[in-house]
């Protein structure tokens, strides 16, 4: 007994250490087809065999992916049908990442079609991997024509790989309303990694009592950033532990102003790929102690500086019961835009 079990124990390592080398490394189980795309099995089946058959794992559907290369028209082929029906589990997905692995710019027209088809965002993303950009009229189109928000920040997100200028208008700052805001940045020039503060001064214009959001959820409501060359800038959607409850707003008196103020940062970090299984870009993050908020504010090239503008755009309740403690009895005071600050990273 104890021999069988050591023989099985033997086979059970072997047989994983095979697998994770088909997985993770070179090894083809069947040889490799050539120039003509990556390694396949023993019968060296085609790409929709593969990614179509309930017999390969995931990982190792991956792993054929990651590697095509040189693909031939027939190759060509067998991945157009794929990537043009999403009833087919997840061969859609393999069959999208082998052509982006690939470069295969020969499939942007095919990828286009499919995008404004499926309304789906890793046909945008496919797009703007492969860098060409006679994607631009279909990416324009999808971003018009699409209700799903994912949708829209990955259609900007392949805009930006391509280099379009997102072309978004900064709000114009309001004077004399309910709330003047200022907003300032010091220092307004920094290097990456070093901190700085972002201050906004906020005052009551009125004859009541004022309120605003928590000083810990000030920026991540109201603070826009955008890219003085035109890239497209992504909020990164942080968990926001903190209650906005009535009693931690801010109240400021008639004719008062408050300060609020947070100790920031820009990071040079890897863009997020999510799930989607290719080499991505390194990108300047600008990221708040608080923890509440981040934004990806552009591809960062080594040796050149970045410049983003930031403004404040706040919503004001008032009390319309005097000096009395904000509660039910309240009204919007309306919304109030900050002056454009200028930060400069080197």
């Amino acid at each position: 007994m104890e021999s069988h079990a050591v023989h099985r124990s033997f086979y059970n390592k072997a047989a994983l250490f095979v697998f994770l080398l088909c997985a993770f490394g070179n090894l083809s189980l069947g040889g490799s087809t050539g120039d003509d795309g990556p390694p396949m099995d023993a019968a060296r089946q085609s790409y929709d065999e593969v990614f179509l058959s309930k017999s390969y794992s995931p990982m190792m559907k991956w792993d054929v992916a990651r590697k095509a290369s040189n693909l031939s028209a027939e190759q060509r082929q067998a991945l157009w049908r794929l990537i043009s029906d999403l009833d087919n589990e997840d061969a859609w997905y393999y069959a999208l990442t082998a052509l982006v692995s690939a470069n295969d710019t020969s499939s942007v027209q095919e990828i286009s079609k499919q995008l404004i088809e499926k309304n789906n965002r890793y046909y945008a993303l496919a797009l703007g991997h492969l860098g060409d950009k006679t994607a631009v009229p279909a990416l324009q189109e999808a971003l018009l024509q699409t209700n799903r928000s994912y949708v829209k920040e990955d259609v900007c997100m392949a805009l930006r790989m391509l280099g379009v200028p997102a072309n978004v208008e900064i709000p114009v700052e309001t004077t004399n309303g309910i709330v003047d805001i200022q907003l300032s940045v010091s220092p307004a020039s920094v290097s990456a990694s070093r901190e700085f503060v972002l201050g906004v001064v906020i005052t009551n214009n009125t004859d009541k009592q004022v309120r605003i959001t928590p000083r810990e959820l000030f920026y991540a409501r109201h603070l826009a950033v955008f890219s003085s060359e035109g890239h497209y800038v992504f909020p990164i959607r942080q968990f926001l532990g903190i209650a906005a409850q009535e009693n931690l707003f801010i109240g400021i008196s008639p004719g008062e102003s408050v300060t609020v103020e947070e100790t920031c940062a820009v990071h040079i970090e890897d863009a997020s790929p999510g799930d989607w299984p290719v080499k991505t870009e390194k990108i300047w993050v600008l990221r708040g102690a608080t923890g509440t908020w981040a934004f990806d504010v552009g591809p960062f090239v080594p040796g050149k500086d970045c410049e983003i503008k930031l403004v404040v755009e706040c919503d004001s309740v008032v009390s319309d019961v005097g000096d009395k403690p904000l509660g039910e009895s309240s009204a919007h005071g309306g919304r109030a835009t900050s002056n454009c600050a200028i930060l400069r990273i080197q």
